[in-house]
């Protein structure tokens, strides 16, 4: 290992005790995942610790052949940890704030703005919890989470470790309990972050991450790695749903645009069969009169007498 991918590690391991040591530290980490939730938890970590405000990370080859965007002279990447096959390297990835398009347009990352919410809950509740006809976008959210957490387990020798270590824990329920409220409230604090919800503070309070502090060095694995799958799995989940709800309105609006289009076309012939009515009506007229005018002629007569 090399003596530029040690220092990184070492700011690795750093970041890592530093999270775990205080709720706020973790929340903190937990915006940066909403957002960078295709990484593994050690790249999160790292990105977090360099970049916290990145939004959309990738290396220099991608953005410039697959994004068609340069980056910045100067910009400085964050550097992740690769594990190779036989020793570990360091691969930059840069931020969308340091790149611009070759053809000036602007990279739009999906997002679930606040006029889909509604129907965001709508659709939650229909699909994982239906008997909660009445329920906030916030317990829609936590009833999808709570459903991956089922299927988490947590082994008997990560709980001793946790117990042997911590005082208040010697319960293997408690330690269970407190281990998947920490993975659902964490998770569903990362999604709301990614939904644009505002004012999540107020979801939540310190007690709803305050399990974070009983894991150390020896068990952050098992808590980075589980909420950094089923982040992605939610987001992922949160992802398809948005273009689900997209496409439906687009649809929407063309099925409306269409109406729209036929009502007028059937207007615009109303008033083309009314003027056609109306033309055909002066043209009998000017015919009456010629025929009358003739008739007239012929008796000598002048029409206008």
């Amino acid at each position: 290992m090399s003596d530029k991918t040690q220092g990184v590690y070492k700011l690795f391991q750093d970041t890592a005790r530093d999270i775990i040591s205080d709720e706020e530290k973790w929340k903190s980490f937990l915006k940066v995942i909403a957002w960078s939730y295709k990484y593994s938890f050690e790249q999160q970590l790292l990105i977090y610790a360099q970049r916290p405000t990145a939004r959309a990370c990738a290396t220099y080859d991608i953005w410039a052949k697959k994004l068609h965007r340069n980056v910045k002279r100067g910009s400085k990447g964050i550097a992740l940890i690769v594990q190779g096959k036989n020793t570990m390297y360091l691969e930059h990835v840069f931020d969308v704030s340091d790149t611009v398009s070759r053809e000036k347009n602007p990279f739009n990352l999906w997002e679930i703005r606040s006029d889909v919410h509604e129907e965001l809950r709508n659709y939650l509740i229909d699909k994982y919890a239906p008997e909660l006809e009445h329920a906030s976008l916030y317990e829609a959210l936590k009833e999808m989470i709570a459903t991956f957490s089922d299927e988490i387990v947590i082994s008997e020798r990560l709980i001793k470790k946790i117990s042997d270590k911590n005082t208040e824990y010697k319960y293997q329920t408690k330690v269970i309990a407190d281990i998947n409220q920490l993975i659902v409230n964490s998770i569903a604090y990362a999604a709301m972050i990614r939904c644009d919800i505002k004012d999540v503070e107020n979801y939540f309070n310190k007690d709803d991450f305050s399990a974070i502090k009983m894991f150390d060095m020896d068990t952050i694995a098992f808590i980075g790695h589980t909420v950094q799958e089923y982040n992605k799995y939610a987001i992922n989940e949160l992802k398809s749903i948005n273009e689900n709800l997209s496409r439906a309105k687009l649809a929407k609006t063309v099925k409306m645009v269409h109406n729209d289009s036929t009502e007028r076309s059937n207007s615009n012939e109303n008033q083309d069969g009314d003027a056609f009515k109306i033309n055909e009506f002066y043209c009998n007229v000017a015919k009456l009169k010629h025929e009358k005018i003739t008739i007239y002629r012929n008796e000598n007569l002048s029409f206008d007498k």
